[in-house]
């Protein structure tokens, strides 16, 4: 049966969680290698997935902003709309009680 390495020093490994992203660790620990490697892992499928709900976030963002614009353009178009419905009905009645 085959014997298992030592298990490392607890300063090996903090060492190693702290060297993660230079991707370089002078141990000759296999296992310290191994928990470098599984860090380093982890820690860029966490940078993948915060920048994708970034983005998602982003993406939300503008597309309330579109909402808010658009709403407003509408209230904008309705106000204009009824300003004119409202002085072309005066109009018409000046007309009418004129003649």
């Amino acid at each position: 049966m085959a014997t298992l390495p030592p298990p490392p020093t607890t300063r090996c490994i903090l060492r190693a969680l702290h060297l993660h992203d230079l991707q370089k660790l002078e141990s000759p620990d296999p296992l310290v290698r191994v928990h470098t490697e599984l860090f380093s892992l982890l820690m860029r499928e966490i940078a993948k997935t915060s920048l994708e709900e970034r983005g998602a976030q982003q993406q939300q963002l503008l597309q309330q902003q579109l909402q808010q614009q658009l709403l407003l353009q509408q209230g904008a178009a309705r106000a204009a709309a009824q300003a004119a419905a409202a002085a072309g009905a005066a109009g018409g009645t000046r007309t009418a009680w004129s003649s």
